[in-house]
């Protein structure tokens, strides 16, 4: 896998608010849960790879962000951590 990801803005948009619940995502955003599902999996495709395998949803969120924040996707700045979910709502 390439060191260079470029996501589209959107995509980092999405991905910087990975701690949030999907639903949560789309009502900030003003966009269906779906259409954050499709976000995100697209960026996960494009920072992870292909998807599937035995990494659960949480971790694919988590591996996600680590990467983007470990190759200056994104800021640690631009990620609200406090709200990191507990239950339900993951791609």
């Amino acid at each position: 896998m390439a060191d260079t990801v470029v996501l589209t803005p959107r995509e980092r948009q999405v991905l910087a608010m990975v701690t949030m619940q999907n639903i949560a995502i789309a009502r900030t955003l003003g966009i269906s849960e779906q259409t954050v599902k499709n976000i995100l999996t697209a960026a996960y495709r494009k920072l992870l790879g292909r998807p599937g395998g035995v990494v659960s949803p949480r971790h694919r969120r988590t591996r996600a962000l680590m990467r983007a924040l470990a190759l200056g996707v994104l800021e640690l700045s631009e990620v609200p951590l406090g709200d990191w979910p507990i239950g339900g709502g993951y791609v």
